[in-house]
């Protein structure tokens, strides 16, 4: 069965493997040091050391069609239907599963801050597989968004995203070098 928790203060369910976070942009990303408000909603599940890929898979969440939406993966796709995504799990070099270092905090195969344009153009897309080599678990971002204008209200989108979660199905399937010879 699925497991849920409640957000503390709301009576909302959302899945248990749910993390809001917030935090800032990295020290190193920009040459002055400067650090930018961020906030993420993604998925965190156990590394499997054996896995080659995972397939992500996800339906019911809100947001479909809705402008707001910056996940194109859920805003353009159907409601009541699966949606997935496939990722390599190579952990190192980490092929596309990022380094990640804490909320905000993403980084390349090779240990630097990705660059300012992956932070702005990546601002709220969400989609990406990071690995947290400090717990060795995984972790799917579903949405994030950087304020680097001080006017977006990082709570009020965060607020969104819990209301496009509610009710949410998220599945997530490690695939074997047997799996892919099929």
């Amino acid at each position: 069965g699925r497991m849920a928790t409640v957000v503390r203060g709301d009576t909302r369910l959302l899945d248990s493997r749910i993390e809001i976070n917030y935090g800032t942009t990295p020290a190193d990303l920009f040459d002055d040091g400067t650090q930018y408000p961020c906030a993420e909603l993604l998925i965190r599940f156990d590394r499997d050391p054996k896995a080659v890929q995972y397939v992500i898979r996800f339906k019911g969440f809100g947001g479909y069609g809705d402008p707001r939406n910056p996940n194109r993966e859920i805003r353009n796709g159907d409601p009541t239907k699966w949606s997935s995504q496939q990722f390599d799990a190579s952990p190192t070099p980490l092929g596309n599963m990022f380094e990640y270092r804490g909320p905000c905090k993403w980084y390349d195969g090779q240990g630097r801050a990705w660059d300012s344009d992956m932070y702005y153009g990546g601002n709220g897309t969400g989609g990406w597989l990071l690995l947290d080599t400090r717990n060795n678990t995984v972790v799917y971002v579903f949405f994030t968004l950087t304020d680097f204008d001080g006017d977006l209200g990082l709570a009020g989108n965060v607020e969104l995203w819990t209301d496009w979660t509610v009710g949410a199905s998220i599945e997530v399937e490690p695939l074997y070098p047997e799996d892919l010879q099929r």
